[in-house]
């Protein structure tokens, strides 16, 4: 059968909640403080501002296919490389 949705079987149970498996903050990976304001604030060169997680990731690509409806022009448009609807 299926792995369930809690135990996808690639964990082995003795690290799933081991402390040592927490994600690293910017200051024990060795950035300055005034790194991590920098990092804090978006590039403003940038075409875009990336959010990172599954709930972002999920919103762009609804906006992406359904409400900017992009696939239809995505041939024309893929190397574009200027805007968020240019480039996947």
């Amino acid at each position: 059968p299926p792995p369930s949705a809690n135990d996808l079987g690639c964990i082995p149970d003795a690290l799933k909640s081991s402390a040592d498996n927490a994600v690293p903050s910017l200051e024990s990976l060795g950035f300055t403080p005034e790194e991590i304001r920098t990092l804090e604030h978006p590039d403003s060169r940038g075409v875009l501002a990336f959010k990172g997680g599954e709930a972002a990731g999920i919103e762009r690509v609804e906006e992406y296919i359904w409400r900017n409806d992009c696939l239809k022009e995505y041939f024309e448009t893929r190397n574009g490389m200027i805007g968020p609807d240019y480039s996947t």
